[in-house]
């Protein structure tokens, strides 16, 4: 799992995208997927859940997967780019 501040790494940038899941989804009822853009040009991605309601959990449970290393912005490429084509999709951008 990567840390957000490992080796000295500063935030530059942060996107994310929530979204519900229809009811047919078996297990989630809501994700939100966030990206995060070092200075170092390497890009962090985490997911985040809410699981339905059962048995075990009856009020649900948030659960969140971490930091992963998702990849490395390509070469010329700038952490503005990366903002405006996100943007585009549909991903909101969150201050850092």
């Amino acid at each position: 799992m990567a840390k957000l501040r490992a080796y000295g790494q500063r935030e530059i940038l942060r996107v994310e995208r929530e979204r519900g899941l229809p009811a047919t989804d078996d297990l989630c009822s809501w994700e939100r997927r966030t990206l995060a853009v070092m200075h170092n040009g390497r890009v962090l991605e985490k997911l985040d859940v809410r699981f339905r309601p059962d048995a075990f959990e009856p009020a649900g449970r948030f659960h969140s997967y971490g930091w992963k290393v998702k990849g490395k912005l390509a070469a010329g490429k700038t952490p503005e780019t990366f903002r405006a084509a996100y943007e585009r999709a549909g991903w909101r951008v969150v201050p850092a």
